[in-house]
Order: C-alpha cells, then sequence, then structure tokens
C-alpha cells in the first residue's frame, strides 16, 4: 500500500522545496483527517497542486489570524499581509465599545469576521461585487460567529445614502495593474479571480480615489479609513488621500513593503 504522505512529499519536493512542501501537507493532512475518503483521490491532488492548483482551493479553507476560512476560486486566499492590516485596526481600536465597520470588497469575508471576532461591534457591512464571493463571506460568518449584513454592489456606482455611517472603513480593494502579471506567481494567475486582483487600466487607483473622495461623508466623528495597497504604487496613493484632506500614517508589511495605510481628519 502507498504511503500517501511519502508519494505526497516524493512528487512536490522536488518542485516547491520542502518547506513549502511541508505547509501543503499540513493543510492536506489537517482536511483528511476530518474527511477521511478525502486521501483516496492523492494522486489526482498532488497532480492538481504540480498543476499550480493552490492547497487552499483544493481543500477548501484557508488559515487567516487565529481562525480558519472557507475559501473557493470566487475569492482570493487570504494573505499574511492583510493579517498584518486586521492587526493595526485590533490594536487601534481594542479599547473602543460599539462600533461600527464597512468592508469594501470584502472578498472572503475575512477582515469583517476577524474584527467582528476581536472588536466591540454595534454593525457590520460588507459589499463585494461578486455574489459568489458573497456567498462565501456569509458562510464564514457564521462559521466564526459574527454578524454582517452583506451587500452585493459595485462600489463605484454606489447610493450612499443606502449604508450606514460607521467608526471604520476598510478595503483592501484590487490594485494590481496588468503590466505587473509578470512578476505574479502562476498559481495566482491561473486560479484566483481577476475581478479581485486587478485594478483598472485607465487608473489603477481608481478605488483609493473613491475611498479618500467619499470617506468622509462615510465615516462618523473622528473615524478611520484603513486600507491595503499597492506597494509599488504607494507614493501615488498616498498623495491622493493627501490631496482630500487626510492625514495618513504608512506601516510596512513583513517583507518590508509600504502596504497599509491609515487616513483620518
Amino acid at each position: 500500500m502507498i504511503d500517501v504522505k511519502s508519494y505526497f512529499f516524493q512528487h512536490l519536493v522536488p518542485k516547491f522545496g520542502l518547506g513549502e512542501t511541508e505547509a501543503m501537507w499540513k493543510y492536506y493532512n489537517i482536511h483528511s483527517l476530518k474527511h477521511p475518503s478525502f486521501k483516496e483521490e492523492y494522486q489526482n491532488h498532488v497532480s492538481e497542486l504540480l498543476n499550480d492548483y493552490p492547497i487552499q482551493y483544493l481543500v477548501g479553507e484557508a488559515a487567516f489570524y487565529d481562525s480558519v476560512l472557507e475559501v473557493s476560486e470566487a475569492v482570493l486566499i487570504p494573505r499574511p499581509e492583510t493579517e498584518e492590516l486586521v492587526e493595526w485596526i485590533i490594536k487601534d481600536y481594542k479599547t473602543k465599545t460599539e462600533l461600527a465597520i464597512l468592508d469594501l470588497g470584502t472578498g472572503s469575508g475575512c477582515i469583517i469576521t476577524t474584527l467582528g471576532k476581536h472588536l466591540s461591534i454595534s454593525n457590520l457591512v460588507a459589499i463585494d461585487i461578486s455574489e459568489a464571493a458573497i456567498d462565501i463571506a456569509k458562510t464564514n460568518a457564521v462559521r466564526q460567529g459574527v454578524n454582517v449584513n452583506f451587500y452585493q454592489a459595485d462600489i463605484l456606482d454606489m447610493d450612499l445614502s443606502e449604508l450606514p455611517k460607521v467608526d471604520i472603513l476598510v478595503s483592501n480593494p484590487p490594485y494590481i495593474s496588468i503590466q505587473e502579471k509578470d512578476e505574479m506567481s502562476s498559481s495566482t494567475l491561473k486560479y484566483e479571480p481577476d475581478v479581485a486582483l486587478y485594478a483598472e487600466d485607465v487608473d489603477p487607483n481608481i478605488f483609493y480615489r473613491w475611498i479618500a473622495i467619499n470617506g468622509t461623508s462615510m465615516l462618523n466623528p473622528n473615524g478611520s479609513i484603513y486600507v491595503e495597497m499597492n506597494a509599488l504604487a504607494h507614493k501615488e496613493i498616498s498623495e491622493i488621500f493627501k490631496m482630500e484632506g487626510w492625514t495618513i500614517t504608512i506601516k510596512t508589511d513583513i517583507f518590508g513593503n509600504y502596504r497599509m495605510l491609515k487616513a483620518t481628519k
């Protein structure tokens, strides 16, 4: 009888290296323990992984912060950099109570559900253009025991009067330009949703511009905006917020990239 772990490592280590293979095996093994029949397809699974299919999509789950979230090809796989954005918000607001939060472009719901678990909340609202993404985010909210009001909408074409004013506006919007595709991993290019990755060629910073312009009318007094941003465009994005009268703070991520921006007035 073939040992599944040995087969897994034998075929994947030459392509991915030992460290990444071990990380994939951890996901695979945990899922297999919960669903024993899953391993029966191990040869097909290894073939998919060799074709750069993300392990998170294969098992349908991704670790984020202190939770495990459902994911599919309808949503981006949550990144460690986004965990850092969430941690920043939690540290800033951990002593505050009855907070209202709006998450623009929620995807898997990783940001809004994590904030809902760790902060004192009165209202959580999340918006995404994708119905499939909203379905995933709703599942994650239920799994995490968080009550979120979800809306399917294009944030660039919204009636702001329909939304409540909030204390925190947070967004990890599409921010990758088409020209950056050559620098991205093949798994991201092949399988993660374009609508969540790529900004418009005409104005790659269009979502930041929209947030900077409309943010004041969407926030309660002393409210804050937090965004994840394209490190390659951090100067341009910073200038967008400054031109709209915001005071900004920028933080680097674990890789030293200018990845997070906070804006206040």
